[in-house]
């Protein structure tokens, strides 16, 4: 080496190292048979949307109780029957109330009537014409107060029978046969088990995931039943930063009450978060190109989380080794 600078020297011999370095032995394996579809998983429960408890509209008595706790029934079928006789009674008086009234101004009719033709004879005075007229709308006004009476009376008959909104089963009977009830006061719960949704809270970390969800399930036991996402409802809760999501069952129905947990998968593939390696001040991945190292930067990646990558089915990941490579070693890939 007589006339080489030891510098020149040392460059020559890392070199020639570099031509003669041993490859580095990993193992790899294709993205399609790595990669999987990530899942997200919160309790959720079912609810019923058609869910009421009928209550009485007027004080009655109850009189007959036609329907059982677990029992279907049909929309406009009647449940309770409440004691009537009050409520028709006071129907009766008001329509004898209206037919006097009517006689009355049949009377006070004539007696306008009559009371301007004298007038228009000069037999009589301009005030005796004005208070016949005065007589006669006073009881008009009344007439049609009474019937308002009327229909507010023919209302309260109709409430005797407390019939059924919709369809559904009766989950809860609360009074019993000749038992004293209030306006307001609850007498049957009725619920539409067919109209039913899937409620779930979920935070804003996983509700941004939600763009890209490929299928979403309901599982309660060992059951699972198919879901559509209806709607995300538009209100933050400001204590948990969380919001509810509505679901609609695809196919078989689960029943009211009936509590799990909602899982959705995501379409967009990614990797376990072991195969996230860092280099530098950067999180990424190392792939296997022509028996080489290629370390793959993926950005948004974070620790612990899912790594979301788009690669083709082929690409090749270098598993074994992956800790200590380096971008563009020589691989020599074993399995």
């Amino acid at each position: 080496m007589t006339g080489y600078r030891p510098s020149a020297i040392i460059a020559i011999l890392l070199f020639s190292n570099s031509l003669w370095a041993e490859p580095v032995r990993v193992t790899a394996g294709l993205f399609a048979d790595i990669a999987y579809s990530p899942q997200g998983s919160v309790p959720a429960e079912v609810i019923a949307l058609e869910d009421a408890t009928l209550a009485a509209r007027i004080t009655s008595w109850v009189d007959v109780i036609h329907v059982v706790v677990g029992q279907r029934i049909n929309a406009g079928d009647t449940l309770i029957s409440l004691d009537c006789r009050r409520p028709k009674a006071m129907l009766a008086q008001a329509r004898a109330e209206h037919d006097a009234n009517e006689a009355s101004i049949a009377l006070a009719e004539y007696q306008f009537k009559r009371t301007q033709s004298l007038r228009d004879d000069s037999h009589i005075s301009e005030e005796a014409l004005i208070t016949r007229q005065s007589e006669l709308e006073g009881r008009q006004a009344q007439g049609r107060s009474l019937r308002a009476r009327i229909q507010a009376r023919r209302i309260d008959v109709e409430q005797c029978l407390v019939t059924a909104p919709f369809g559904g089963v009766i989950r809860q009977r609360m009074v019993d046969i000749g038992e004293a009830v209030n306006p307001g006061q609850g007498l049957i719960r009725l619920i539409n088990p067919e109209k039913i949704e899937v409620s779930a809270t979920v935070t804003a970390q996983s509700l941004a995931r939600l763009d890209g969800v490929r299928e979403y399930r309901f599982t309660s036991g060992e059951r699972q039943f198919p879901l559509k996402l209806r709607t995300i409802i538009p209100i933050t809760d400001p204590i948990t930063r969380s919001r509810e999501l509505r679901l609609e069952f695809l196919g078989a129905l689960s029943g009211p009450g009936d509590s799990g947990r909602l899982i959705w998968s995501v379409q967009r593939r990614a990797l376990t978060p072991d195969y996230l390696v860092k280099r530098g001040r950067e999180h990424g991945i190392f792939l296997v190109k022509d028996n080489k190292a290629v370390f793959l930067p993926v950005p948004q990646a974070q620790q612990g989380q899912p790594v979301f990558v788009d690669l083709a089915d082929d690409a090749r990941l270098i598993m074994k080794g992956r800790l200590t490579v380096k971008h563009d070693d020589v691989l020599k890939v074993v399995n």
